[in-house]
């Protein structure tokens, strides 16, 4: 009887061991790689076409309000000069209207300009995302990690600093040139 136990235990602990090995002849490690989204957006061109685009409009809206200041001043020169009465009061109601509208052209245009930088690095960080995904298909990749992270403690962004969160990459598994080279290769073609 206790040696029908014990060969039962075998037969069953023999089972349990072929299932354990058999699961463990399927699996495969990870193909892996790693990227760096920062030296990514740095590099692309279509990136700093863009940035150029919206300097140059910041600076239309710069020339803008420099230009209502300047008309500022004059008015505030002229006023100082003159006496009391209506050119003096059409002057200090233009002044008023030129402040208002000096304030309103400046948020007005900062949150314009603010909103159209935002939604194109949304647009830039999913054309990325996509062209990683769309690599690592290509190569049956199955991880791609970032390699590394900006940390910015306090919120000052003059005291950010990078963080590596993978340490080590063999340069085979490094694809951010790659990655970059195809992103420009698709926006020259489509420029």
């Amino acid at each position: 009887m206790l040696t029908r136990r014990w060969t039962l235990g075998l037969v069953l602990l023999g089972a349990v061991g072929l299932v354990g090995f058999k699961s463990a002849q399927n699996f495969r490690p990870p193909r892996m790689a790693v990227v760096d989204i920062s030296e990514v957006f740095a590099n692309y061109e279509k990136k700093n076409d863009r940035q150029e685009v919206l300097a140059a409009e910041a600076k239309k809206v710069e020339s803008s309000l420099k230009e209502i200041e300047t008309r500022l001043q004059s008015i505030n020169e002229e006023v100082q000069l003159l006496q009391a009465g209506d050119k003096r009061k059409t002057l200090l109601l233009e002044k008023a209207q030129l402040e208002i509208e000096m304030k309103d052209t400046g948020t007005r245009e900062s949150n314009r300009l603010r909103e159209k930088q935002l939604g194109f690095l949304r647009d830039l960080r999913e054309e990325i995302g996509r062209e990683i995904e769309v690599y690592a298909e290509a190569y049956d990749l199955d991880v791609v990690l970032e390699k590394s992270v900006t940390a910015d403690p306090g919120g000052q962004a003059r005291a950010e600093f990078r963080c590596p969160i993978v340490h080590f990459a063999k340069p085979e598994i490094e694809i951010t040139q790659q990655i970059i080279q195809r992103l420009n290769e698709r926006y020259r073609k489509a420029r």
